[in-house]
């Protein structure tokens, strides 16, 4: 593979959603509540003390639609426990405005060959990180990308201001990962709708060019008539310049080669 390339390596598993994805050139995105750390998005509230206005949760509990989801709201009884109410609503609410798809920045970790790639019988799709990212830019505004960071919890600061309720963050939402995570070497691509009130289906589908997708891998135990199917696939315009791989494995040291 060429190494000058800033590539993104996302593991997948055969099937037929992965044949779909090849064929039409297209990449999913899930909510948050959909990945597989349960406890995606954990945060760590700075100033748990602290205490909004009665008219400003008034207004949060509007501007939020949180009444629908909760019975007998009293702002003044919020007020001094705004903090539990808030990490609540975090949970439930916040996070539904992102859309996630994650790749990782290496193709010979054999623990993501094993989870994310059914054993080794999967693939590893191999994209130009920049071709991919100038292409969902032209799509939606809100697309960013992300590496995770390990160990750490984004660190919020409640405020507010003009009767508005908000956060600072010292580093990006769903930014981290608990250091049990870090093998994963994980690099994400989210797409924020920034509040904004529009369509949000629980998971995304978006169209990129074939020129983002410049390599397959296949796994160590891909069956011949998986490996095959995809061949086939690539076979035909316009992805017939997309090299492919063979995983190797070392049997004295165990390390993937490809």
């Amino acid at each position: 593979m060429n190494s000058k390339k800033e590539y993104l390596y996302k593991f997948v598993s055969t099937n037929e959603f992965t044949y779909k994805n090849l064929i039409l050139s297209q990449l999913h995105f899930n909510q948050p509540d959909l990945m597989n750390d349960q406890l995606e998005g954990i945060v760590k509230i700075k100033n748990i003390d602290f205490k909004p206005s009665t008219k400003a949760i008034e207004k949060f509990i509007i501007n939020k639609k949180l009444d629908q989801y909760f019975w007998n709201l009293d702002p003044r009884k919020l007020k001094s426990n705004f903090f539990k109410f808030y990490m609540r609503y975090w949970y439930e609410n916040e996070l539904t405005k992102y859309r996630i798809t994650c790749f990782s920045k290496t193709a010979t970790e054999s623990l993501m060959w094993a989870h994310y790639a059914n054993k080794h019988t999967g693939l590893c799709l191999v994209y130009d990180k920049h071709i991919l990212m100038e292409s969902l830019a032209d799509v939606h505004s809100g697309f960013r990308l992300n590496e995770i960071r390990y160990g750490i919890k984004p660190e919020l600061t409640l405020w507010e201001k003009n009767g508005e309720i908000g956060y600072d963050s010292n580093i990006p939402i769903l930014s981290a990962k608990d250091l049990n995570w870090k093998y994963e070497r994980e690099v994400r691509i989210y797409l924020d709708f920034n509040g904004k009130e529009e369509y949000r289906p629980h998971d995304s589908t978006y169209f990129i060019p074939c020129s983002a997708l410049k390599g397959i891998i296949y796994g160590y135990n891909i069956s011949l008539a998986d490996r095959d199917a995809i061949g086939m696939i690539l076979r035909n315009e316009p992805l017939y310049n997309v090299f492919e791989v063979d995983v190797e494995i070392d049997l004295e040291t165990g390390k993937i080669l490809c």
